[in-house]
């Protein structure tokens, strides 16, 4: 089911306006994320990867995560820059730009890293900023119930993961787990987005 809809982020190719119908080949209507794919692609947050697909269970890296969360959000697109490795060249430019001036994210050490997959723990950072962005967001954590794993999930996202269970926005697994260092899929990062749009 997805990692109980929890876990990853979509992928967000080079927008292609051709692709807004919410009709992929590769999303079957019985495919668990085939709703939230088919709702936000027709409102233009997400698109294909090309030829009518959408590659579901492709991971989803950190501009294509932000690029979605902008776009969810109806953030003013800016033209600053503001990360080394984010040049006014690529098709990210101002979607991450405008992310990290909305508080949505930060670099580390001036890198954005825009290229890299994102992880459950990086997804749910950004998820509880978004929340924060829009007024929507709580602050009383105290009562979610610790992980198996809770030990593997970086001291930066504690807090983060901890709200965002309490908000539903994010689930553990079967197991009780909740796989900070997994990656994120495009199928889950549409479910999870589309949370963010209804919240």
């Amino acid at each position: 089911s997805g990692g109980s809809g929890g876990g990853s982020a979509v992928s967000v190719s080079k927008p292609e306006e051709t692709e807004k119908t919410g009709k992929y080949t590769d999303v079957p209507q019985e495919h668990w994320a085939a709703e939230s794919i088919n709702i936000l692609a027709e409102k233009g947050i997400v698109t294909g990867t090309g030829e009518g697909t959408f590659e579901p269970e492709r991971t989803v890296n950190r501009a294509e995560f932000v690029t979605m969360i902008v776009r969810a959000l109806g953030i003013e697109l800016v033209e600053e820059t503001t990360m080394d490795d984010v040049s006014s060249g690529d098709w990210y430019y101002q979607t991450v730009n405008s992310a990290v001036k909305a508080g949505l994210v930060s670099g580390y050490e001036g890198k954005f890293r825009p290229m890299d997959s994102i992880t459950r723990e990086e997804m749910a950072v950004i998820l509880s900023n978004a929340l924060k962005y829009k007024g929507t967001a709580t602050t009383d954590a105290e009562k979610v119930s610790e992980f198996t794993d809770v030990d593997s999930i970086s001291s930066w996202a504690v807090e983060s993961i901890k709200n965002m269970v309490k908000e539903g926005m994010l689930t553990g697994f079967e197991d009780n787990s909740f796989r900070a260092k997994e990656l994120t899929t495009r199928a889950q990062a549409a479910t999870v987005i589309l949370r963010i749009v209804e919240k």
